[in-house]
């Protein structure tokens, strides 16, 4: 049950960012491989060393690709802006120069395309695509030298060859949120693990908030639960199978219990009525369901994979 925690957290609340118009609520296209307005529900499948996707499209009906190899990435996205989710996988570098790339499918053409960062970072890294200059496209973004000293999130716009770099301060790891402010920007966010603190950079004003909001193994998602096309700052706590997050709208917490250890947060958009909805897939043999709370459809219960099949999510 959701239960309003605190209204206001004293004088840090969410609603510093000025409001502004959106070209395209990027939360409505989450997992949305057909382009109806609802989230599908996609596997990937590792066989003979490549990655196999299999996609239950709610309008399209099945779909069956192998793109990437079976240590890639899930980076499932719209990046070439049709309204659609294009698959494409994030590889790590596997030689000397490092080089850090997506590889994408792009569902509007059909044809392949890449982008790529090579930088000499510290090890270890993890994908922060989002669409970062408002142009309704998912950018390739990268948070690289998580276990150093050096952290930088590098970001690379689509449709170009430009974007920009940011340093992360030590200690800190991007996280991806999407749009907090409503201008259509997906904001820059990291997590310091040292003091359990998120700061949250509006690029249209370039204004920092930092709040105390989570522990250690907690997974940030990105999510609209109340449809205002404001991002609620969401975290999936896995241990426990709970979720919190803080609604865009009033500033006000809320929890609710939603799955158990070992669960996957899947959160999209699956009926369709603007709101994103607690989703999560529970992996089991011989059959893997998705557990989806809908905001306006209620509960339901979708089998879909196997035992050592992934979700995609965002």
């Amino acid at each position: 049950m959701r239960k309003a925690l605190v209204a206001l957290f004293g004088a840090v609340i969410l609603s510093f960012f000025s409001s502004g118009v959106f070209a395209q609520n990027m939360f409505r296209k989450v997992s949305d491989f057909d382009g109806d307005g609802k989230a599908d529900f996609a596997v990937t499948r590792n066989q003979g060393g490549q990655k196999i996707w299999w996609i239950w499209q709610t309008t399209a009906g099945l779909r069956v690709v192998q793109w990437g190899v079976d240590f890639d990435q899930r980076a499932a996205s719209d990046y070439d802006g049709d309204g659609k989710t294009d698959i494409a996988v994030y590889r790590e570098p596997t030689s000397f120069p490092p080089v850090y790339t997506f590889y994408i499918l792009e569902s509007q053409t059909n044809t392949f395309s890449y982008k790529s960062f090579s930088t000499f970072a510290n090890f270890g890294s993890r994908a922060v695509h989002q669409d970062y200059n408002g142009d309704g496209r998912t950018d390739a973004g990268v948070n690289t030298g998580e276990f150093g000293l050096t952290t930088q999130l590098s970001v690379i716009y689509s449709g170009s060859n430009s974007g920009f770099t940011r340093s992360i301060p030590p200690g800190g790891v991007s996280i991806r949120i999407g749009d907090m402010d409503g201008g259509g920007r997906a904001d820059i966010a990291h997590y310091a693990f040292n003091s359990n603190v998120v700061t949250i950079t509006s690029l249209e004003t370039n204004t920092p908030l930092s709040l105390q909001f989570g522990i250690p193994n907690d997974q940030y998602q990105m999510a609209d639960f109340d449809g205002d096309g404001k991002g609620d700052l969401t975290l999936w706590r896995s241990s426990a199978g709970d979720w919190l997050w803080i609604r865009s709208s009033d500033n006000t917490m809320q929890t609710e219990h939603w799955g158990m250890s070992g669960d996957f947060a899947v959160p999209a958009d699956y009926d369709g009525d603007g709101r994103t909805d607690l989703a999560i897939w529970r992996p089991a043999s011989p059959q893997s369901h998705y557990w989806v709370n809908g905001s306006s459809s209620g509960v339901s219960v979708f089998p879909w994979g196997i035992a050592g099949d992934g979700p995609v999510s965002y």
